[in-house]
């Protein structure tokens, strides 16, 4: 008898996630937690993480990776596309090599809510206990979910939004207006904002006539 005639037959398995699914099962505390872990993780080599593979100039992108304490193996492919919305676009799949069981999740989501949280992790790490206010420079695609996972790590009363076109800041403003993690956050934009800036180069540019 062959190897293949012992082998258990199994059914595949299919499962997608779509963006929508991702967030009522995933809280932002959650994700940001699970981030941190897995920051720690990689500090003690526990990830396989090959090189990424670019293609198309950069604007498709395949990214592998084991964690090698858990059986399986997950495969984010994007695509790049700045003049089309969404921006980013792809999948994420992850494999279980003991059953033939494929889980696929919106690939665009997953990125937005990982990016927020490692934000949410260093601001946890870095920001004073009692900060309450937050700036958000940029109101594209990643900002909600950078504004979310500060606020899961932090008691904030103010979030603002600053971009250089203030319908976009306003835009952002809205889509977080009824987040109910944002309960009670006064959230406003701005198209522009002051700020002092070091530079160590000898002759920085004047910056009062830009």
């Amino acid at each position: 008898m062959s190897e293949a005639d012992r082998a258990t037959e199994v059914t595949p398995e299919f499962t997608w996630t779509d963006g929508e699914e991702l967030r009522r099962r995933l809280s932002m505390r959650t994700l940001v937690d699970v981030t941190r872990a897995a920051f720690i993780d990689h500090q003690h080599g526990r990830f396989e993480i090959p090189v990424r593979e670019t293609l198309d100039d950069g604007a498709l992108l395949v990214m592998p990776v084991r964690h090698r304490d858990i059986p399986g193996l997950a495969v984010k492919t994007m695509s790049l596309n700045s003049d089309r919305n969404p921006t980013i676009a792809g999948t994420v799949l992850w494999e279980d090599p003991e059953r033939v069981r494929h889980v696929l999740v919106d690939g665009a989501t997953a990125t937005t809510m990982r990016t927020g949280a490692v934000s949410g992790v260093a601001t946890d790490l870095l920001a004073r206990e009692g900060a309450r206010h937050l700036v958000v420079v940029g109101a594209g695609g990643q900002a909600p979910d950078q504004v979310r996972a500060v606020a899961a790590v932090r008691d904030l009363t103010t979030v603002t939004i600053v971009s250089r076109r203030l319908e976009s800041a306003r835009r952002c403003v809205e889509g977080l207006a009824d987040d109910p993690a944002l309960e009670g956050v006064e959230i406003t934009a701005a198209e522009d904002v002051r700020a002092c800036l070091l530079y160590t180069s000898p002759s920085p540019r004047d910056l009062s006539t830009s």
